[in-house]
């Protein structure tokens, strides 16, 4: 059987494209959309037909019409799209020589940009805003020098103004690793109990600085502050414990006190058990009837425990570890005018008692 020869298959014609659409006169006013000049007669052109263009107009249409917009089958150019692409090209061309001899100076395109209506719109919201801030400000000085309360909206704004994450991040991080019961443990085991001994004489009054109103609950179960304690008193010894180590340390100081001054009107000894650790707070509020019976019943009214965190306070009355005790003699101002920490040495036992002698004497 002879081989099938293959007929050979005709392709189907191509579609006609269909003709293009009548074009506004506008699409050819180039020089209308650039901006770069104005159409013959010095008038603005209006996106319409200039008089005196009538044959440049039919020409434009038939060659649009015939897909051959710029008449280049015709072999001619019009005359307005050629002189316009000849500006366009100078004045990029000048542009790039002058950004290319002053790097600072704006390359073409940017200053289009920035008188756009967005950017317009967005330059009059930020003057809007800025003016309303500093009307707002001026209400709240007016405010302040009036004493008015602070409005919601004003704490809010200083807030968020103030806050800062990265300082107190920072801050926690020292908080956290520089201020913990393990590095207070190596100091005590690297210097001992005792680091450097007590001042022979009293901080002048204009140098003294006052000491913090620490709020807590009494051996008495009732509210009371330092502030409250030694208000109206002459010379106050204040006590700071953290610890049965601590608690040890200040006694070598109050017991002397109270065998000189138990009857003498204008002395008050106050004593501040602070645990800012929650669970060792927990263990505070447990051991409450055990440190009743060794605190003696007439320092019970004068014994607060606090459970809240009182760092600031420590830094203010330079308390350095919570493991030792701390003693400050306060006078009638509540400014601290000595102060002690560890076990007691006789030659401070006996400046501490005369200063306390000395001020005492003093408001009489």
């Amino acid at each position: 059987m002879p081989p099938r020869i293959p007929t050979k298959v005709t392709p189907p014609p191509m579609p006609t494209p269909p003709p293009l659409p009548n074009l506004p006169n506008s699409v050819y006013d180039v020089d209308e959309i650039l901006g770069t000049s104005t159409p013959r007669g010095g008038a603005p052109s209006s996106g319409g037909v200039v008089e005196g263009d009538e044959d440049d107009d039919s020409t434009r249409k038939s060659a649009a019409l015939s897909g051959d917009p710029a008449g280049t089958i015709n072999n001619k150019v019009d005359p307005k799209v050629d002189a316009a692409s000849e500006r366009l090209l100078e004045r990029f061309a000048n542009e790039a020589k002058r950004a290319a001899a002053d790097p600072s100076s704006k390359m073409p395109g940017q200053d289009m940009n920035e008188n756009s209506y967005l950017h317009r719109v967005n330059r009059q919201m930020q003057e809007k805003v800025k003016k309303l801030e500093e009307e707002l400000q001026k209400k709240w000085q007016q405010d302040a020098a009036e004493n008015k309360p602070k409005g919601l909206k004003q704490r809010i704004v200083e807030m968020s103004r103030s806050y800062d994450p990265e300082a107190k991040r920072k801050k926690l991080m020292e908080e956290a690793f520089h201020d913990g019961y393990f590095d207070e443990i190596k100091e005590l085991a690297k210097k001992g109990e005792k680091w450097w001994d007590a001042e022979a004489k009293m901080v002048p009054a204009k140098r003294a600085v006052s000491i913090p109103n620490i709020v807590g609950r009494t051996l008495t179960r009732k509210q009371a502050s330092i502030h409250s304690l030694i208000e109206n008193q002459a010379c106050s010894l204040v006590a700071f414990v953290s610890s049965e180590l601590g608690a040890r340390h200040v006694m070598t100081y109050i017991t002397p006190a109270l065998e000189k001054f138990e009857n003498t009107q204008g002395v008050k000894i106050v004593q501040v058990n602070n645990e800012d650790s929650p669970t060792k707070a927990f263990m505070l509020r447990l051991s409450e009837m055990f440190i009743r019976r060794r605190v003696p019943a007439e320092l019970h009214d004068s014994y607060i425990l606090n459970f809240n965190s009182i760092r600031e306070e420590r830094k203010i009355m330079g308390i350095t570890n919570r493991l030792v005790g701390w003693v400050h003699l306060v006078d009638s101002a509540g400014r601290i005018r000595w102060n002690a920490h560890g076990p007691a040495k006789p030659d401070e036992i006996a400046n501490m008692l005369s200063f306390m002698e000395q001020l005492s004497n003093s408001s009489k």
